[in-house]
């Protein structure tokens, strides 16, 4: 590469660069590929191309997919600098981090009272004076901002499905122990009464054998007053005849 300062006739230098045999590029020239007052090209999705394509966000989880991109822009921040990664001359020009979490509460606001995203109005807010009173290029990234938002949305759903299988999973679980817990119960339960039957039967055993005891002891009881009453009629009678055999000893 071979590089030639030439001065022209305007006093205007200017630096000729040879690339190859035959092809030159002329650098600080006043005249540009797109114009002296061409405005900055941005790598973007075309401004024409209608966002209908992108299916919306339900809006019961609108607040919770606004509030997850606030906190996926927030993650993308080194934590020393709080600075997002530099991109290189190949990736695409794209919105800062602020700038979305700006767009996301407009875009919130703005479904919450049924209305259209008013780019005209935001394009004047400080945030993006890179594309002031330009709203055209400002609603080219409506497409991609929808996009991440609804990867946002879809991302909560992944999470609550995950969440809810994880909870019927546990419910599960938890209906499978509590079954587990009422047989084993259950098992003791009657083990518990056919140890209680057991005991009864032992008791009524033993008492019909007291019964059966206390009736004996009621009988030979019985026949003991029988003959004690024997004994002392036989007593009674003895002292009488003592008594008679004395008297008439005495007559």
């Amino acid at each position: 590469m071979v590089k030639k300062t030439v001065e022209s006739k305007t006093n205007t230098k200017s630096t000729i660069v040879v690339m190859a045999p035959g092809k030159t590029r002329k650098r600080g020239s006043t005249e540009s590929s797109n114009g002296s007052n061409s405005k900055r090209a941005r790598q973007t999705d075309d401004p024409e191309t209608s966002a209908t394509d992108v299916p919306e966000v339900p809006i019961e989880f609108l607040q919770k997919s606004c509030d997850a991109m606030h906190k996926a822009c927030l993650t993308e921040y080194d934590e020393k600098s709080r600075q997002t990664t530099r991109r290189t001359m190949a990736q695409p020009y794209k919105l800062a981090n602020y700038q979305k979490r700006l767009w996301a509460d407009r875009y919130l606001a703005a479904r919450n009272r049924n209305q259209v995203m008013d780019y005209a109005l935001l394009s004047t807010k400080i945030q993006f004076k890179a594309v002031k009173d330009d709203p055209k290029e400002l609603e080219a990234y409506h497409k991609p901002l929808l996009q991440e938002l609804y990867a946002c949305y879809l991302e909560i759903l992944k999470k609550e499905k995950a969440e809810a299988e994880l909870t019927k999973s546990t419910q599960e679980n938890l209906l499978e122990s509590i079954q587990t817990m009422l047989c084993e119960t259950k098992e003791e339960l009657k083990c518990e009464l056919q140890r209680g039957k057991e005991e009864v039967n032992i008791m009524k055993e033993k008492l019909e054998e007291e019964r059966s005891r206390v009736q004996k002891l009621q009988v030979e009881l019985a026949a003991e007053k029988s003959h004690s009453s024997t004994l002392q009629e036989e007593l009674n009678a003895a002292r009488e005849a003592a008594t008679n055999h004395q008297s008439d000893r005495g007559s």
